[in-house]
């Protein structure tokens, strides 16, 4: 009991998550989405290069404007100076005739000066004991002086009088201060207006570097990029072999000599692979029957593998009592997997044939070896067929196998179903034989999946009723004719739509030939 209770209580109890636990920030959506949208080199190439290209000179136009605008307003409030120190003398001269004398000199001055040219041109004297302001312009007024007092010893020398901007400029000696004070705004259009010039002259000059330095970055990168980029879909579409030329950059280069390199190796792989599928396939034929024609009926066969090499297969053999067995299978899968399996079914089917007559014994001995030899998920369908032709009979077994058709004289179609389990699956399955009788004339259709699953560009499929009614039509036909109308018919349907899966038909029909044991 003690332990139970420890046991117990060392289990942790169940953490409930945070409200935030597990939630992603965020910037960490933002990441995710960036990600979850994949752009060019290109594109990310020539977006970083003019960004960056279009933050230097936007970067360099705010400085120059900065400069600009703190140049010319010191050059503007110096020019004031020189000014107020050029009229220091004589009102210093003027100062013994007389405050009128004064005043008049600077009425005459700044009326001498267009107020188009030099707006809110204004001039006022510091005398000591009393000021002087020019009484030309509006903006004359006692209120100007000590603004313009003010301003003259500011850090940019401006000052604000009611809504306009001055620039001042002053100068002292013997106790006399001249104030010179001119508007701003004349001067900030002036800024503004070699400013925008000057935005122009750098935005054209940006726009050149910027088209030169796209066009070495397509010339250099992005295209020699495309070419390799190019030559790995070509490889990935089966080019194989292809080859891009040489590039002026070494890493460039570099990659592109392997990427050559291994388009050769591949190429080479390819025809390796080729000539053994070849050999492999004409192996696999040579598993076939090369005359079909028997004493007392004939076999016509359509044989076409969606692949190199098949997983279907056909076979006839001769029983020990001198009848015949026909089977026909279908190995699930495709290629060199599904073609091993057809091997094993070459020698089972050929080892069994030569042992027994039963079908039933015949196809226990196949399943039994095929469950044993085989992969668990690798299967076939049979069908075996025994062949009677002195009585006219048929015994028919099928494991799991498409469904067969007899046409009968009178063009009626008997469906001829699965008479029992896939082969390869348990290796004590058991399947019923049914005994069927054929006269002379009528046939016996055998096909597999690939004729009633072939597909035509919309997915239908050609299907069993379709296969009867065409069988329906050969009737006045010969054998070889039925069996390339079956064919034709099939290949309408599905239209130049691939093959899926192999395509195997045999038609049968009793009646006699000249074929030789």
């Amino acid at each position: 009991m003690t332990e139970a209770i420890v046991t117990t209580s060392s289990h942790q109890p169940p953490a409930f998550p945070q409200p935030n636990e597990g939630r992603p920030s965020a910037a960490t959506l933002r990441s995710r989405l960036w990600r979850g949208k994949p752009r060019t080199l290109r594109f990310q190439l020539l977006v970083s290069v003019n960004t960056a290209l279009a933050g230097l000179v936007l970067a360099f136009l705010v400085y120059d404007t900065r400069q600009a605008w703190t140049d010319r307003i010191e050059a503007h409030r110096v020019s004031l100076r020189e000014e107020a120190q050029t009229l220091l003398p004589a009102v210093v001269r003027l100062r013994h005739h007389g405050r009128e004398a004064v005043q008049d000199y600077l009425d005459v001055v700044c009326e001498s000066m267009r107020a188009h040219d030099s707006p809110a041109h204004q001039i006022a004297i510091d005398l000591g004991s009393e000021t002087l302001q020019a009484h030309v312009h509006a903006e004359a007024s006692p209120k100007l002086f000590p603004l313009r007092q003010g301003g003259a010893h500011s850090v940019d020398a401006a000052a604000h009088f009611d809504t306009a901007d001055l620039i001042i400029g002053a100068y002292a000696q013997n106790g006399i201060r001249v104030y010179v004070a001119e508007s701003a705004e004349h001067v900030r259009s002036e800024i503004w207006r070699d400013v925008w010039q000057q935005v122009l002259q750098i935005i054209v000059l940006g726009l050149v570097a910027a088209i030169i330095v796209n066009l070495v970055l397509l010339r250099t990168a992005v295209r020699p990029l495309q070419n390799l980029v190019g030559l790995v879909q070509r490889i990935a579409a089966g080019d194989l072999g292809a080859q891009v030329k040489p590039f002026r950059t070494v890493e460039l280069n570099y990659l592109a000599g392997e990427l050559n390199t291994m388009s050769i190796s591949l190429a080479a792989i390819e025809q390796r692979r080729l000539q053994q599928m070849e050999k492999a396939r004409e192996v696999q034929e040579h598993f076939l029957p090369g005359q079909t024609d028997r004493p007392g009926f004939q076999v016509v066969p359509i044989y076409e593998p969606a692949e190199e090499v098949a997983g279907d297969y056909y076979d006839i053999r001769r029983t020990p009592d001198g009848n015949w067995l026909i089977g026909i299978a279908d190995v699930t899968g495709h290629g060199v997997p599904a073609a091993l399996t057809v091997g094993m079914l070459k020698a089972l089917l050929s080892e069994a044939a030569s042992r027994w007559d039963d079908v039933t014994l015949i196809m226990r001995f196949i399943n039994r070896h095929l469950t044993e030899l085989t992969l668990p998920e690798q299967f076939a369908t049979v069908a075996l067929v025994k062949v009677q032709p002195d009585s006219g009979t048929l015994d028919y077994l099928s494991a799991g196998h498409e469904s067969s058709w007899l046409l009968r004289q009178d063009g009626h179609v008997e469906e001829l179903r699965s008479s029992g389990l896939i082969a390869g699956i348990l290796p004590d399955a058991d399947w019923q034989v049914e005994t069927h009788s054929l006269r002379t004339g009528e046939r016996l259709l055998l096909v597999t999946d690939g004729v009633t699953e072939a597909r035509n560009p919309s997915d239908d499929m050609f299907g069993r009723q379709r296969l009867v009614e065409v069988l329906q039509t050969t009737g006045d036909s010969t054998t070889d004719q039925a069996a390339l109308q079956i064919r034709e018919a099939i290949e309408r349907f599905q239209n130049n739509s691939p093959a899926l899966d192999d395509l195997t038909l045999l038609l049968i029909e009793l009646g006699p030939t000249n074929s030789a044991d």
